[in-house]
């Protein structure tokens, strides 16, 4: 079934349910992140392990964003998108 615009009726929260998928999995793993690092001693790497990420997601977009405009212009990338 489709409605008027072409979308699949039925499927209205389905952003929803793939961002939930997306932050389960490091739900599962990050709470005992700690813990592993403890019993192995490795307690130096542990604000390592969490100032990566957000660190990684501040800078990957300026570098591969200036990477992105080196090879193609944001007109016809707006084109194509």
């Amino acid at each position: 079934m489709h409605g008027a615009a072409g979308r699949v009726a039925g499927h209205r929260y389905w952003i929803a349910v793939v961002f939930f998928l997306l932050g389960m999995a490091p739900g599962f793993w990050v709470p005992i992140l700690p813990n592993i690092l403890k019993v192995r001693g490795l307690e130096w790497l542990i604000p390592i392990a969490f100032m990566a990420p957000p660190l990684a997601s501040i800078l990957s977009p300026l570098m591969f964003g200036a990477s992105a405009d080196q090879r193609i212009s944001a007109e016809k990338l707006l084109g194509i998108l």
